[in-house]
């Protein structure tokens, strides 16, 4: 996706500094499925979780960093250059 990004901001004269914040944070943000991240996975079997439990935690969290990571961008960079 960078690359796309970086493309994309350089043709539209953007700055890219908020666009490569949004993926970082996007790329990080994987807590709603057992498939997200490695230590979902390992605990997935042993502790006897259901897909749905992971569904439960993880939807709030990804609407937090969701709604913090536009505010950051909003308030930290301006879209244009």
């Amino acid at each position: 996706m960078l690359p796309i990004v970086l493309e994309i901001t350089e043709k539209a004269d953007l700055n890219n500094v908020p666009f490569v914040f949004a993926i970082m944070m996007a790329a990080s943000a994987s807590f709603a499925t057992p498939l997200g991240y490695q230590t979902n996975m390992m605990v997935y079997g042993p502790g006897e979780y259901r897909f749905i439990d992971f569904l439960r935690a993880g939807i709030p969290m990804n609407i937090i960093a969701g709604v913090v990571t536009i505010t950051v961008l909003l308030i930290g960079w301006p879209l244009t250059k």
